[in-house]
């Protein structure tokens, strides 16, 4: 499995973390709970502002990973653990800023296990 290693700064990403939660209500207006996972799912937002030959690195990875379709190892510079995660979404949008010297855009990785 590949690994995403394209820096991106700490200050630039939000972290989700979600829980499932099954919950059943009775006739008598109680209710029972689970869990429906062991332990939560996380999902980052990242935005990247790099020189243009990075944001190619960064799209040719995408690529290869057929958007949403391929996980890949990255670690959270938030906490320093590394995730097997992938892209939330099969379409990337990149803005192209500083006369063509570099590029602009955000993604979102979720955990997968």
């Amino acid at each position: 499995m590949e690994t995403l290693s394209i820096p991106c700064d700490r200050k630039s990403i939000t972290e989700k973390v979600k829980e499932r939660t099954l919950i059943s209500p009775f006739e008598n207006g109680a209710e029972q709970m689970r869990a429906k996972w062991s332990s939560p799912l996380r999902e980052w937002t990242l935005h990247f502002l790099k020189l243009k030959t990075v944001g190619e690195q960064l799209k040719d990875f995408w690529i290869a990973r057929k958007g949403s379709a391929e996980s890949f190892y990255w670690t959270s510079p938030i906490d320093n653990v590394q995730y097997t995660v992938r892209f939330k979404d099969d379409d990337l949008t990149r803005e192209a800023i500083f006369h063509d010297v570099a590029f602009e855009c955000s993604l979102t990785l979720v955990e997968t296990r």
